[in-house]
């Protein structure tokens, strides 16, 4: 009696075709783009709910945040409050590293800049507090 199996040849062939389609999948599908994709998007949508926040502050007290009043002052990474008035229970921060912070930066009691890096962009460099940052956001009037 014969049994019928793989020889080891065919085994370590078909194991190499399949590695080869792998890598060539991987390289195709280029996941890394796709988290860097994912993080720019977390990012504009970060700067969009302290926009929020930025605008609820203007409607109550007629100006935008003074970033050398202590009690006015965003701090990424904490939670936001004013006199009482919760604009945020936790302002963001940069998805990829606490330490690239967003940029708030007033211009004066009707403007201001809110910016971050993104990773996948094109766009021009604009300047918040002396840094370059890519994409920004500023009063929506």
């Amino acid at each position: 009696m014969k049994l019928k199996a793989f020889s080891l040849v065919e085994l370590m062939v078909v194991l190499t075709i399949i590695g080869i389609l792998a890598a060539a999948a991987l390289t195709v599908i280029k996941p890394q783009k796709f988290f860097a994709d994912s993080r720019d998007g977390r990012r504009q949508s970060d700067l969009k709910v302290v926009q929020t926040a930025l605008e609820q502050f203007y409607a109550q007290n007629y100006h935008y945040p003074e970033e050398t009043d202590a009690s006015e002052n965003i701090v990424f990474g904490q939670g936001w409050s004013v006199s009482g008035s919760t604009y945020l229970r936790l302002v963001p921060n940069d998805p990829q590293s606490p330490s690239k912070n967003y940029c708030y930066e007033r211009i004066d009691s009707v403007n201001y800049l809110l910016c971050a890096n993104l990773e996948e962009t094109s766009s021009t460099n604009v300047t918040c507090k002396g840094v370059s940052h890519n994409y920004c956001l500023s009063n929506p009037f």
